[in-house]
């Protein structure tokens, strides 16, 4: 059997596979909800482009299942898998199959609905165009290298870090008109992304750049990237693979792209662990093919390529015995993973045993997202974000059902009967009458006043969406004041826009105490509310300038 057939049975065998994991496991919460992405489409979403929501979005011919989910994400990690291998090209096709297998990270990508598997696949799609364009740039080189550039970014903003290695590999690109010329395309079809940007206040760089970073940094997030990244990848056949990679040698300026990306990208987010922020596995998930390319092809060269031979097969067995316990859990491990994968139908079906006619709210957007997938109602069951992150539920207007109505309010922080979700964790079933979403109340500030011992506020309240509801709960003002990034002092008071139980349209003052010393830059407001017991993620931010 040739080469080529022997990887093609592979290719054929790692697709079943793919599919049955499909079948047999329930959607994670993120695949859920990029799953709402799909109900909703659009340029551009909260945390990420669109390229998931269209990616789930062309499978959805096979109805409201698993597989409909993630059919074209099964295809598209099998092509991607051809694609690495017609790089390659391997001198030694069972070691390099199963080195692909002993990645854990491709085996998530190979079924599990993310922004990581049409990323990863264009990324590689982006590499492919370079070389063609390193090979000769004319027009048609150039518009396909722009094309794939803007399809990456599409799937992932993480896209900016492969070109930029690429730049860095190749500083003379900048002096090629050719090169711009395939930036101009990729920017012009990257255009209407970059409008919903603008047209909702650049929520994600907000997101990604300012809000994931807030914390403050702690040691562990560099020791946990440092020792734990590379590993999740694919074990010590990962290791073993990017320490081998040092020494290849590029052959042409396309190798060298591919080690500035393997590198770099690795560096890159360990500077950025300094900024108090915990780096997730698959942000690095590009590295994976030069650590692949590079490193698979400098270990057919070494003297003890046959105990990596071993080391790849013992690795393929374990993700293989991983597999089999992430759709049977072969044992119940506390905080064990796989039950990301499991348990939603029957937490779904205990929320439904719970509501009795009130209408199903969920507090988060996982949650959120997970029930409307397992529950058929006639409405889509909205996220109120309670003393949570905001999310692209916070665009959406899905909570404008919840206007003085009856609700089951599924949430961590009320008092109810439990159901049982993902990884054995249980969330309260809330039953609350005439309740109105916070989100359907608007603040404006009208006036500001400072003093060294108070700070007057003019707050004015509109309704948000054009029927007016009713509050039949205590609602109240939470305001933060902000000095050099951080909150330095909070105060909550009575919310006077509320009488008898409507909105007043007229302006209150609000008086915020504060010190001589406190120097204060900016405030922010949102509403408190008992009944929910706490408040929502839509403030008001006001300049002191």
């Amino acid at each position: 059997m040739t080469q080529e057939r022997k990887f093609g049975l592979f290719l054929l065998l790692w697709c079943v596979q793919s599919i049955i994991t499909a079948c047999f496991t329930e959607l994670y919460s993120d695949e859920a909800y990029y799953w709402m992405y799909s109900r909703f489409p659009d340029w551009g979403y909260f945390d990420h482009p669109p390229g998931v929501a269209i990616v789930i979005w062309l499978g959805s011919w096979l109805g409201k299942t698993e597989i409909a989910v993630r059919i074209i994400t099964i295809l598209l990690m099998t092509t991607t898998l051809w694609l690495i291998y017609r790089l390659v090209k391997p001198r030694h096709i069972v070691p390099f199959c199963l080195t692909l297998f002993s990645f854990l990270s491709f085996h998530l990508m190979g079924f599990v609905s993310l922004p990581d598997t049409p990323f990863f696949f264009f990324s590689i799609v982006f590499m492919i165009a370079y070389r063609k364009f390193l090979e000769q740039e004319s027009l048609a080189h150039q518009v396909l290298l722009g094309v794939a550039a803007a399809l990456m970014l599409y799937s992932k903003y993480h896209g900016v870090l492969v070109i930029l290695f690429v730049v860095l590999s190749n500083p003379r690109l900048l002096l090629n008109y050719r090169f711009y010329v395939a930036g101009l395309c990729g920017v012009l079809l990257f255009l209407p992304h970059l409008w919903w940007q603008f047209s909702h206040n650049f929520p994600s760089l907000q997101y990604h750049l300012v809000d994931r970073a807030a914390s403050q940094y702690k040691i562990s997030q560099t020791l946990d990237y440092t020792f734990g990244n590379l590993p999740y990848h694919g074990g010590l056949i990962s290791v073993a693979l990017f320490i081998t990679a040092l020494y290849y040698k590029p052959r042409d300026r396309w190798e060298k792209a591919l080690k500035w990306n393997l590198y770099g990208t690795y560096l890159f987010f360990f500077f950025i662990t300094f900024r108090g922020q915990y780096i997730e596995p698959n942000w690095t998930i590009f590295a994976t093919f030069p650590m692949v390319y590079l490193g698979y092809r400098q270990v057919e060269n070494v003297r003890w390529f046959n105990t990596y031979k071993v080391g790849a097969g013992v690795f393929a067995a374990i993700l293989l015995l991983l597999k089999v316990h992430l759709m049977f859990p072969l044992v119940d491990i506390p905080k064990d993973r796989v039950w990301d994968f499991h348990l939603s139908k029957q937490f779904a079906r205990q929320v439904e045993g719970i509501v009795q006619n009130n209408m199903i709210v969920a507090n988060d957007y996982q949650t959120a997202s997970l029930l409307n997938f397992y529950t058929h109602k006639d409405y889509y069951i909205p996220s109120l974000n309670i003393n949570g992150r905001a999310n692209q539920y916070s665009i959406w207007a899905l909570d404008a059902i919840v206007c003085d109505a009856d609700i089951a309010y599924v949430n961590n922080h009320l008092e109810g009967p439990l159901a049982e979700g993902r990884m054995h964790k249980t969330q309260h079933v809330t039953l609350l009458n005439d309740v109105t979403s916070l989100k359907s109340i608007q603040l404006h500030n009208t006036s500001l006043t400072v003093s060294d011992s108070v700070i007057s506020l003019g707050i004015e309240a509109a309704y948000r969406y054009p029927q007016p509801c009713r509050f039949t709960d205590t609602l109240w003002l939470e305001f933060r004041l902000y000095g050099e990034g951080s909150v330095i002092a909070t105060e909550k008071l009575p919310f006077a826009n509320l009488v008898d139980g409507n909105l007043s349209l007229e302006a209150y003052t609000y008086h915020i105490p504060k010190t001589p010393s406190q120097q204060v830059s900016r405030v922010s407001v949102r509403i408190l509310s008992d009944k929910l017991g706490g408040g929502n993620n839509d403030y008001l931010m006001i300049g002191m300038e």
